[in-house]
């Protein structure tokens, strides 16, 4: 009978791993098919906007660009003519604040450098205050009981889920009344919060938080805020990069917010937007299709190498360092 269940119990082993190999033979197979997809993309986006917009008018939307039949066309003829010469014409902008009045905007051209310029403060301060606020406002919340703490911890939880759709003209009304709108400082105000996903994933970092970190520091002399700001942020450090560069990205990739909330200071995502969907009237230069390809690769590649730089910093172990109790 011993015998029986041992070669029953080898069986069942032996089963597993054939399942488990073929499982993980699936996934790779999967995985290596979307790597190749990708990369048939990319690399199709990038041999297009070196193409004259005649040659893909010609049909020529795989081959390599043909140069010998357009001599005027330099293979980087098309970035140069979306970073120095492709600007959006941004309209006059009028409208009513309850406390200031009449507030106008000057019609205006931005250039691609200039809209360079506002994505980064737009994506790196927005992403800023989306990865240190949630931070603060958790620790405080985990670590100090006091007597609202439940409270805004139900609130935060109510507005995340509670769908907002359909706020966009309270906003805007809300914005227009305090002067703010169609301004870049205005729509950082609007991520000068705590709310949301990230909020949640703080909270549960700092309740697993260790008190002895905080209690030797305090028999050190330290203060509270040198608790907060040399001891728990620092130690969170590896979570807090990891949601600014998501948050960052996803501002990034962002033309709905700048469109609504700051439209005479156009992003980079907004310019695409632009780019693909106009046939001219509010852009300086003749598009072409192979523009567009450049375009793209111009907007995506500083993402690109972002990632490239610190996909350490997105695929670390977020484990937190042990004291033992």
């Amino acid at each position: 009978m011993a015998k029986l269940n041992l070669k029953s119990h080898k069986n069942k082993i032996k089963q597993n791993s054939v399942t488990g190999t073929i499982f993980y033979a699936c996934i790779c197979a999967i995985l290596i098919l979307f790597t190749i997809v990708l990369s048939f993309v990319i690399c199709w986006t990038l041999l297009n906007s070196l193409k004259d917009g005649f040659d893909l008018e010609d049909g020529n939307y795989f081959g390599l660009p043909n140069l010998s039949a357009y001599p005027n066309h330099g293979i980087f003829d098309n970035f140069v003519n979306i970073l120095l010469n492709f600007k959006i014409r941004v309209g006059l902008q009028t409208y009513y604040s309850s406390i200031f009045g009449e507030i106008v905007c000057p019609a205006k051209e931005v250039s691609y450098l200039e809209m360079l310029g506002y994505t980064l403060v737009y994506a790196g301060v927005g992403a800023l205050f989306q990865a240190v606020l949630p931070a603060i406002v958790a620790f405080m919340l985990c670590k100090y009981r006091f007597k609202v703490s439940k409270i805004i911890y139900a609130i935060a939880l109510v507005v995340y889920i509670i769908p907002i759709v359909g706020n966009y003209p309270a906003m805007i009304t809300l914005m227009r009344d305090l002067g703010i709108y169609n301004t870049l400082h205005g729509s950082l105000i609007q991520k000068f919060n705590f709310f949301g996903m990230y909020f949640f994933v703080f909270y549960a970092y700092f309740e697993n938080y260790s008190d002895s970190y905080l209690e030797a520091a305090e028999i050190d002399g330290a203060t509270q805020l040198n608790c907060l700001t040399r001891i728990a942020l620092p130690m969170a450090s590896k979570l807090i990069a990891t949601v600014f560069l998501i948050s960052f990205v996803n501002l990034w990739n962002d033309y709905q917010s700048p469109l609504l909330y700051m439209p005479s200071y156009p992003t980079l995502a907004y310019a695409i937007y632009v780019l693909c969907t106009t046939s001219g009237n509010n852009i300086s230069i003749v598009v072409t299709s192979s523009m567009k390809f450049a375009g793209v690769i111009c907007t995506s590649l500083p993402i690109v190498l972002l990632f490239i730089f610190l996909k350490d910093k997105l695929m670390t172990n977020l484990s937190l360092g042990g004291v033992k109790e």
